[in-house]
C-alpha cells in the first residue's frame, strides 16, 4: 500500500475501496473480481485507484489491516488466539469464504497465515521453559497452529448448521493443545490461555 495514510481524503478513499471491495466479495469469488469492478462499484476514478494501491491484492491486504490491528493491539490479551480469530472470521465471514479456493485468495491467505504466525509466536514465547526447544520446532508449532485454524475455518464453512465461535475455538484447542503442548514443554493450562 501507497503512504500518505494522516490525510483524512485518504483515509475516506481507501475506505470506500475497501468497502466495495468487501462488497463484491460478497457477490463473487476473488479471482473474478477486477480492479474496473471495484472502480465502478466505488466509483472512482482508475487514477485515483492507482494512486493508493498498486493493484486489488494490495487493496486486499490493506483490508486485513483489521486483523493485523486487533493482534497488534494486545499481543497479550486475555482473549485466546483462537477465539479472537474465528470472531474476527465470523464477522467477515463472506471476504474469507470468497477466498477460499481462488488462486489469488489463497496466496493472499498465505501472508495472512504468516502475520498470525509470527503474533502466535509472540504470545508464545514467554511460555517457553528455560530449556526451550530448538527453533524450528517453535517455528513447527506456530505453524500448524495457524494452518489449523485455517483448516477449520474452511471445514466450519462447509457445515450445514455451523457451531458457535466458543465450541470452535474449544475443538481446535482439543486438536491442538496435546501436542503442541508435548512438543514445547509448556504446561497445558498455561498454553490453553493463550491458544
Amino acid at each position: 500500500m501507497k503512504s500518505n495514510d494522516g490525510d483524512r481524503r485518504v483515509r475516506r478513499t481507501r475506505a470506500t475501496l475497501n468497502d466495495a471491495l468487501i462488497a463484491l466479495l460478497r457477490e463473487r469469488r476473488y479471482d473474478d473480481i477486477t480492479v474496473q469492478d471495484i472502480l465502478d462499484r466505488a466509483n472512482i476514478g482508475r487514477s485515483t485507484f492507482y494512486s493508493h494501491f498498486y493493484d486489488k491484492d494490495d487493496l486486499l491486504l490493506n483490508g486485513f489491516g483489521r486483523l493485523s490491528a486487533l493482534f497488534h493491539a494486545q499481543p497479550n490479551a486475555a482473549e485466546c488466539f483462537s477465539l479472537a480469530f474465528f470472531q474476527h472470521t465470523a464477522q467477515h465471514k463472506a471476504e474469507y469464504h470468497a477466498l477460499v479456493g481462488s488462486a489469488g485468495g489463497e496466496q493472499l491467505l498465505r501472508q495472512v497465515e504468516q502475520f498470525l504466525a509470527q503474533q502466535l509466536a509472540l504470545r508464545i514465547e514467554p511460555l517457553l521453559p528455560s530449556a526451550a526447544p530448538a527453533p524450528e520446532l517453535r517455528e513447527l508449532a506456530t505453524t500448524h497452529c495457524v494452518r489449523t485454524l485455517f483448516e477449520m475455518m474452511v471445514w466450519w464453512f462447509g457445515l450445514p448448521q455451523p457451531c458457535s465461535v466458543a465450541q470452535l475455538s474449544a475443538l481446535y484447542q482439543s486438536l491442538v493443545l496435546p501436542g503442541v503442548s508435548e512438543l514445547l514443554g509448556v504446561e497445558r493450562a498455561r498454553l490453553a490461555a493463550v491458544l
